[in-house]
C-alpha cells in the first residue's frame, strides 16, 4: 500500500494543528515523515498519533522525533505500526504561528528511486 503526502506547506497555530488528514497504513508499512520548520523565529513541537479504528480517538506516541524543531531546521522519523492503523502528525508553534513543510512517503516508494527500478 503506497502512502504519500507530497511536500505540503501547512500553517501551524500556537494551538494543536493537524499537518495532514489521518492516513491509513497496513501492518507491514513503514513510512518516513519529514517536517521542515519554515519559520525564522519559532520552534515547532509535534507528535505522531495513531488509532486502530476510525471510531477510536487518536493516541499520541511517546516518540520525541518532532519535538523542538528550531527555526529553519528539519527532522525525519520512521513510523512503523503493528497493525492496520490510521496515523497523523499534529503540532504547535511556540509563538503566534508559522509554516512547516511536511512530506510522507512509504519506505519502498519507487518514485524516490533514481530510475524507479530495483534489481
Amino acid at each position: 500500500m503506497a502512502v504519500r503526502v507530497k511536500p505540503t506547506i501547512v500553517a501551524v497555530a500556537p494551538t494543536s494543528t493537524s499537518l495532514f488528514e489521518p492516513l491509513t497504513v497496513g501492518a507491514v508499512s513503514a513510512l518516513s515523515v519529514q517536517v521542515e520548520n519554515l519559520s525564522l523565529t519559532q520552534t515547532f513541537n509535534g507528535t505522531v498519533r495513531s488509532r486502530l479504528d476510525p471510531g477510536n480517538d487518536m493516541s499520541p506516541s511517546t516518540l520525541p522525533d518532532f519535538v523542538g524543531i528550531g527555526p529553519g531546521q528539519s527532522a525525519v522519523a520512521t513510523v512503523s505500526l503493528p497493525a492496520t492503523s490510521e496515523f497523523d502528525v499534529v503540532g504547535t508553534m511556540d509563538g503566534a504561528g508559522d509554516n512547516v513543510r511536511v512530506t510522507v512517503v512509504s519506505r519502498m516508494d519507487a518514485t524516490l528511486l533514481g530510475s524507479g527500478r530495483t534489481r
